[in-house]
């Protein structure tokens, strides 16, 4: 500026010289010239001279032109001094952090907020490398960005991690601006300078972290829990349930719609009123939370029991509730519990950006506002829309900003500050709320004299709403956090404190959470000591497992302990490197205490539920097979899986029943009938054996209520039904015993009074033949014969109606069944229609069997009377006894191959025949092809019983339409159960000549004493006779010694003849004694023979047995 002004003066001097000789020449023109040069002037000289003061005078009026140029360019340069002055202030009071940078990255400038952000002065950052102030770990960064730079690439923003003086790490976002000025040299064009606005974002980055860091800590939960959450919307009915809560059930995660009806679908219909009861009561606020117990149906159909726990965390204005959280734990199995609780979140993702500011000025006095572009475009107007006008311009704030603003313009105007800060709400003009940040300075007076503000404003809505919406992620986190029945826990990797505990980790330690801050290893401490020695050494272990699961105890400051699961486990971050470690526990307390009582509950439940198996049966709208249970292929004896796919009612239905069963399943399909729940019927195992099935049905429909199958649980009663039949069967036999039975008392007391008659009859009958049938007429002797004859076949009748009377008390014996056939052709001949005819073949030389005689006889019975019903009443029944040498045959009944030698009893009719399909199920339990109340079906199967009892079997031959033959099997009596049955049934009744002794005959009836006295007289015998039993023992105390024999009835009035018998041994043991009966069921030949009587007799006696027997025990004399 001095040597510009130097110039200045001098030209001025030389003009002014010019100036005054072009004056003389203009006033005198030659002759001043030649004034001044007289004597050296020539007109050359003079001439020359004209054309230079003419050059001068043209140079003057041009310098003057020149000057007038320089003048306007001078006040044009100080214009611009002033702007750049007012942009260097600009560029060093804004509130946002500028830096330029030149081509080779060192500092050129930087401004006062950049010295406040970065902690270097102006004078340190000056001409020193950009790359000097990025942290190591944000080179790389940096020279990929300095990279595309020198490239000449838009950079736009970028964020750089940039070292503090004080060495602290900063988290920038620069907005980068390329100002090119370039020029030509050796190394090309070269870039002059950039400008940068950097923006301090790690409270920002440093919330994002604590975010993600409360994200890891709920994944921790969630993947650690073992229960199923669920998140309801109540008002929508949106619901989340977690990948856990689907598993449980046994479905894949996403399988189940979204939404309560999934949860509602699927609850026990007994349960689903109570549940929905407990929520009414949580929503009114009439419990502190929602806990049930309640059943769900899994996918496999199976009923789960579930403990459903809740709580409201959101309601509106009216307090109605909007949003619910709960757990659901599987208390079906309780050793479940250290599954996974896999709970799933939305993901949050907080996107700060800066960089959008805009610049204003505010001229306090006057009301005066003016702002730049940007200003007008974060409002959303356009620069016509709004005036200068300060007071228009406040008017878009809200009225909390509005008065915080006067407030900070009132204290720049008093002088109590000098800079201004604050955030505000301002009106979008689309109705929105925009939150400012704005700074400014109060300026020195223009030269206008009045103050004024100079400032900017960022943008600071996506900030704002990020930290606003990171606070209610936080408190989302913490509600649901604290709503678990899980403890979650965090701390640093060495153990040495507790970062976090939530609501249920208070409770399991018995401590709140501030203690675990004054006492850092409060979580050792705790431990029981037992336990806490384990703890440390399972706790090492992390680090090599990566997560480890312990279970211990805990001692509450009340003495009281607990115990806890605890899944601990390493907590990596993104980069994989561990940063804490953390866990969830559970307090298993009651389940440690229930733990044996659960174990054999659990056995015994096992026991139930072996007997309470049921089948479990899917069918699609085909009718083919999609679900069976083990216990459903067990009781159809297929191979597990092997059914899936096939017709059921093919497969398993008999033949009969497969169309109509399919024609009401496909109705069922279509909608047209309602299926019965409850439904009865055969099915064909696979080795074709009939099951009765009692079957529990229930409808399959899709979302929209269309049926897609049917679901049914199935038992096998067939047992069952044949235990209520045979119950039945039980029943008519009970009334029929009773009804026996009163006949047997009947029967007994006839018999009694009968027998008695009877052996008078006979007797005097035989006594008669004996002595007088040489005497009398040929016609008299027949008449006796025929007396004696009926009375033997009237001894007989009473011995069966006694047999039948007392029903099985017959014992397995050595049996000769010729006589039994005879009995029972004889016993059913009268009852039968006169249509029915026996024809018997019996061998004389057939062996006896070891046989209890009545059931032998009811088995014969029930044959007989089958071939009567398959005859329909008429024709010829044919009963054969022989001895089968050796048959080679398989049983009908077990299917065994028999050979060796057999006795076979045959029952063959006429009748209509058996039809080779029922061939198999003949001998069933009820198994019958008669109508209803015409037989119980129990004929055949107790034949098998019998038969199988007593080691034989049963042979079928059968034509249909020509008739049946069964022929029963039974094994040959012992050679020495064969001896004695001989003996016994053939006994020596040959009369000894003569008898003597003195025997005394006790008898209440008189016609037998008189009978036994003349029969026993007639052989020699000395006999003393009485008619009761008393008169009996006093007549034999009177002389012990006098008597050889006893003989007695039985049955007497006040003394029986056991107890006579009793009395007279015990007078005189060794005394042979006799006693006789009709009818005593209190006295055998075994009983008898354990009280020491000699011989038991049965009424009525033949003379020839009695004489043989007194004889054996009087040996006879010449």
């Amino acid at each position: 500026m001095k040597a510009w002004g130097d110039g200045l003066r001098r030209t001025l001097l030389l003009t002014l010289i010019f100036a005054l000789v072009a004056g003389l020449w203009l006033l005198g023109g030659d002759t001043a010239i030649s004034g001044l040069f007289p004597n050296t002037a020539s007109p050359e000289w003079q001439e020359a001279w004209k054309e230079g003061l003419h050059l001068l005078v043209i140079s003057l009026i041009f310098f003057l032109l020149l000057r007038r140029e320089a003048a306007i360019a001078a006040r044009h340069r100080q214009a611009l001094i002033e702007n750049r002055d007012h942009y260097r202030q600009f560029y060093a009071e804004a509130p946002v952090a500028y830096q330029s940078v030149d081509s080779k990255g060192n500092i050129r400038e930087v401004n006062h907020q950049w010295e406040c952000l970065t902690g270097y002065s102006r004078q340190e950052a000056l001409g020193r490398p950009m790359r000097s102030l990025i942290s190591e770990r944000g080179l790389p960064a940096f020279d990929a960005t300095y990279a595309r730079f020198l490239r000449g690439e838009d950079i736009g923003g970028t964020e750089l991690l940039l070292c503090h003086r004080d060495g602290r790490e900063l988290i920038l976002k620069v907005e980068i601006r390329v100002h090119r000025e370039f020029w030509h040299g050796e190394a090309g064009d070269i870039c002059a300078n950039t400008y940068c606005a950097l923006f301090d974002v790690t409270a920002q980055r440093h919330s994002e972290e604590a975010l993600r860091e409360s994200e890891s800590r709920l994944s921790l939960a969630l993947e650690n829990a073992t229960d199923g959450i669920w998140d309801w919307h109540v008002a929508t009915g949106e619901t989340y349930f977690s990948p856990r809560w689907e598993t449980m059930l046994g479905f894949e995660h996403g399988e189940l719609p979204p939404n309560y009806r999934s949860w509602a679908d699927r609850v026990h219909p007994d349960d689903l009123p109570l549940a929905e009861a407990a929520l009414e009561a949580h929503f009114a606020g009439r419990t502190p939370e929602y806990a049930i117990d309640h059943r769900l149906r899994t996918k496999s159909g199976r009923w789960k029991w579930i403990l459903a726990r809740g709580r409201v965390v959101e309601r509106d204005a009216a307090g109605q509730p909007l949003r619910m959280v709960g757990t659901h734990v599987d208390i079906d199995r309780r050793k479940s519990m250290e599954q996974r609780l896999i709970a799933s979140e939305a993901r949050y993702h907080l996107v700060a950006q800066a960089g959008r500011v805009a610049a204003w000025e505010l001229w306090p006095e006057t009301g005066r506002l003016l702002g730049d572009p940007m200003l007008f475009r974060l409002l959303g107007y356009q620069p016509e829309d709004l005036s200068d006008a300060w007071a228009e311009w406040i008017k878009l704030a809200l009225p909390e900003s509005q008065r915080q603003i006067e407030e900070e313009i009132e204290r720049l105007r008093r002088g109590d500050a000098q800079r201004v800060s604050l955030e505000m709400q301002v009106r979008h003009k689309s109705g929105r709320t925009v939150w400012l940040h704005c700074n400014g300075r109060l300026m020195d007076e223009g030269e206008d004299g009045i103050e004024r503000v100079l400032g900017i404003c960022v943008d600071i809505s996506e900030l704002r709403q990020a930290t606003a919406d990171l606070q209610a992620r936080e408190t989302q986190f913490q509600e649901l956090l604290d709503s678990l029945r899980e403890g979650v826990w965090a701390a640093e990797l060495d153990g040495s404190r507790i970062l976090y505990v939530n609501r249920a980790v208070e409770e399991i330690y018995g401590r709140p959470a501030k203690a675990f801050d004054e006492q850092p290893q409060l979580w050792l401490e705790a431990v029981h000591p037992q336990d806490r020695k384990g703890v440390e050494e399972r706790t090492a272990r992390l680090w090599d497992d990566g997560r480890v699961e312990l279970e211990y105890r805990i001692c509450h400051p009340d003495g009281e302990v607990h115990w806890v699961l605890d899944n601990k486990s390493v907590i990596m971050d993104a980069q994989g490197r561990p940063v804490r470690i953390g866990g969830v526990m559970t307090d298993i307390t009651l389940r440690k205490q229930a733990e044996q009582a659960l174990i054999r509950e659990h056995l015994q439940a096992e026991r139930y539920l072996e007997v309470a198996e049921v089948m479990l049966l899917g069918l699609d709208r085909e009718g083919r097979v999609d679900l069976l249970n083990r216990k459903g292929y067990e009781i159809l004896g297929y191979e597990p899986g092997s059914l899936e796919g096939r017709d059921w009612f093919e497969t398993v239905l008999p033949d009969g029943e497969v169309e109509p069963v399919r024609q009401i399943f496909d109705e069922i399909m279509q909608g047209r009938v309602d299926l019965h729940t409850y439904v009865e019927n055969e099915i064909v195992t696979r080795s074709g054996e009939r099951r009765l099935i009692a079957w529990r049905n229930a409808t399959v429909r899709d979302d929209e209520e269309r049926i897609t199958g049917t679901f049914s649980s199935g038992s096998d009663i067939t047992e069952l039904h044949l235990a209520a039949s045979e119950r039945e069967r039980l029943r008519r036999e009970l009334a029929q015993a009773q009804k026996m039975e009163a006949v047997g008392r009947l029967t007994s007391g006839i018999a009694h009074d009968f027998n008695n008659i009877l052996a008078s009859v006979l007797g005097y009958t035989g006594l008669a033949i004996e002595r007088f049938a040489g005497e009398c007429p040929a016609k008299m002797r027949d008449y006796l014969y025929e007396v004696q004859t009926a009375g033997e076949r009237a001894r007989d009748l009473v011995a069966q109606l006694l047999r039948f009377s007392r029903g099985s008390g017959s014992e397995p014996q050595c049996l000769q069944l010729i006589p039994l056939v005879k009995e029972v052709v004889k016993m059913l001949q009268a009852p039968m229609t006169t249509g029915i005819t026996f024809e018997t073949d019996l061998d004389p030389d057939t062996p006896p069997v070891y046989i209890d005689p009545v059931q032998a006889h009811q088995a014969l019975v029930n044959l007989c009377i089958n071939a009567r019903d398959a005859m329909g009443g008429r024709g010829m029944i044919h009963i054969s006894l022989h001895r089968l040498e050796q048959v080679q045959a398989e049983c009908a009944s077990c299917h065994k191959i028999l050979n060796g030698e057999w006795v076979e009893l045959s029952v063959s009719d006429e009748g209509v025949g058996i039809e080779p399909g029922q061939l198999n199920h003949i001998f069933d339990p009820f198994f019958t092809t008669k109508e209803l109340d015409e037989g119980s079906g129990m004929g055949l199967a107790v034949t098998r019983s019998v038969v199988e009892q007593h080691g034989g079997h049963i042979l079928v031959n059968s034509v249909p339409g020509e008739g049946s033959c069964f022929r029963l099997l039974l094994p040959l009596a012992a050679e020495m159960a064969l001896k004695n049955e001989r003996l016994s049934s053939s006994p020596d009744t040959t009369v000894p000549e003569r008898i003597s002794g003195h025997l005394l005959v006790v008898d209440d009836e008189h016609s037998l004493i008189d009978y036994l006295q003349d029969l026993l007289q007639s052989q020699g015998c000395r006999v003393t006779a009485v008619d009761n039993a008393q008169k009996a023992l006093e007549c034999f105390m009177d002389a012990p010694e006098s008597f050889d024999l006893v003989i007695s009835d039985q049955i007497m009035p006040n003394m029986t003849g056991s107890e006579l018998a009793r009395r007279l041994l015990a007078i005189r043991p060794g005394l042979p004694v006799i006693i006789y009966s009709g009818n005593s069921e209190s006295l055998d030949e075994k009983r008898a023979h354990e009280m020491g009587i000699s011989r038991f007799l049965r009424k009525p006696v033949e003379p020839g047995t009695l004489l043989q027997v007194v004889a054996e025990l009087l040996p006879a004399t010449d």
